[in-house]
C-alpha cells in the first residue's frame, strides 16, 4: 500500500517506484508510518508537520489491495475517540473496499459523503451518529448491520430495492429524524 498526501486529502494506492510504503494493511498504520512513507515520497519535508486528524478526504483506490476499513483505523484518522467532536473527515472514497467493520466510521459528525464500490457489506454501527452524512449510494450495499446508520440525522432518502430482506439488520436507520423516503 502507498500512500499520497495534499494537505487535506490521504490516498492509498497500490504501489509503484521505489518509494517508501505503509505496508500491506491498513491495520497497524499510524502517523508517524504515514509521515515517513510520505516524506519518502516527496509529499512531506522533513520537519513538517502531519496528523490524521488534519485529513478531510480519506481515498482508498480500487487497485490498492485494500478491502477491509476498520474502527481502529478510521478513529485514528478521524479522532482520538469514538464521542470525540473534533472530526475533520468530510469524504470517504472506498473504492474497492467491500467490508465497513463495526463501528468503522461511527460518530465521525462531519462525514458528509461516503463513495462505494460494489457490494459492499456494512457492519453493525459503522455509520452510527454519522449526524452530518448525507451522500451515499445505498444501491452498492449488499448487507446493512444493526445500528448501522442510526442517528444519521441528515438522511433524507434511502433506496434499498437492492437488498433481500434477511440482509437488513435490526434498527438500522433508528432515530434518522429526516429520513422521509425509503424505498424497498
Amino acid at each position: 500500500i502507498w500512500v499520497s498526501w495534499d494537505d487535506k486529502e490521504l490516498h492509498f494506492m497500490n504501489g509503484a517506484g521505489d518509494a517508501d510504503h505503509v505496508g500491506t494493511t491498513l491495520e497497524k498504520v499510524d502517523e508517524e508510518i504515514v509521515k515517513k512513507a510520505l516524506i519518502a515520497y516527496g509529499d512531506l519535508e522533513e520537519g513538517d508537520a502531519f496528523a490524521f486528524t488534519d485529513v478531510e478526504n480519506l481515498v482508498i483506490d480500487e487497485d490498492s489491495g485494500i478491502t477491509t476499513i476498520n474502527e481502529a483505523f478510521t478513529k485514528r484518522v478521524s479522532g482520538t475517540s469514538s464521542y470525540d467532536d473534533n472530526y475533520t473527515l468530510k469524504t470517504a472514497t472506498l473504492n474497492g473496499i467491500t467490508t465497513i467493520g463495526e463501528n468503522a466510521f461511527n460518530s465521525c459528525v462531519t462525514l458528509t459523503t461516503v463513495t462505494l464500490s460494489k457490494n459492499v457489506e456494512v457492519r453493525s454501527s459503522a455509520f452510527c451518529y454519522c449526524s452530518s452524512l448525507n451522500d451515499i449510494d445505498f444501491s452498492k450495499i449488499n448487507s446493512i448491520g444493526e445500528k448501522a446508520f442510526a442517528y444519521c440525522q441528515s438522511l433524507t432518502t434511502v433506496d434499498l430495492s437492492n437488498l433481500s430482506p434477511n440482509s437488513l439488520g435490526k434498527n438500522a436507520f433508528d432515530s434518522c429524524r429526516n429520513l422521509k423516503t425509503v424505498t424497498l
